[in-house]
């Protein structure tokens, strides 16, 4: 996050009940995160700027209109930058609020966080991995209601055959493949004309 930024935001109290917010920019657009206590309860990505980001985790994830901007977790922030910058990062071990999913939910975010960076896993594998076999409608809706993406990686789901499924996360489809891209996947029939080079250029705005 430029400096000029982070100089006006106050660092959460980590013990807080209440949720707060933070956004910056990336290489993959601004970035924001939800975090409640020390765990993340909402992301989102690819946008111009953070009152997009805000607008949308307040459509989206049901944030707060009032809830207080706050320079949240920097490490994890350092770590999303890096990635978007095309580094290898592992989010599996990221504390997730996640109050509220089934059980079957849950397990299908526990697998799935344990695909690693650059590989891909079909609906159908990762229902086998939660323990539902027959249940691969049931994740491609799980993945499309995901809150967490990047840190569940949704991105790495595809459908079976080696095409890319669906993605519901701003930018759509070509956001998720600019995604497998940037993990150097090759075991996926990539769409040329699915352009995401216009994704997008980050700007500092504030209000």
């Amino acid at each position: 996050m430029p400096k000029s930024r982070r100089d006006h935001l106050t660092h959460a109290v980590i013990h807080s009940e209440a949720p707060v917010w933070t956004a910056f920019p990336t290489e993959l657009g601004w970035i924001g995160i939800v975090g409640q206590q020390d765990r993340v309860a909402a992301l989102t990505f690819g946008h111009s700027n953070p009152v997009q980001v805000r607008q949308h985790l307040v459509r989206k994830a049901d944030l707060p209109e009032d809830v207080r901007e706050v320079e949240w977790c920097p490490k994890l922030q350092d770590q999303l930058t890096a990635y978007a910058a095309g580094e290898r990062c592992d989010f599996a071990s990221v504390p997730l609020h996640l109050d509220g999913l089934t059980p079957f939910r849950e397990s299908i975010v526990n697998a799935l966080r344990e695909v690693p960076y650059g590989h891909t896993v079909s609906y159908a594998e990762l229902a086998a991995l939660a323990g539902r076999p027959k249940a691969a409608r049931a994740v491609g809706t799980a993945m499309a209601s995901n809150r967490i993406p990047l840190i569940i990686p949704c991105h790495r789901v595809v459908a079976s055959g080696g095409n890319l499924g669906g993605f519901s996360a701003p930018n759509g489809l070509s956001m998720k493949q600019r995604l497998l891209q940037l993990e150097q996947v090759t075991s996926i029939k990539f769409d040329e004309e699915l352009d995401a080079s216009y994704l997008v250029e980050p700007r500092d705005v504030t209000s």
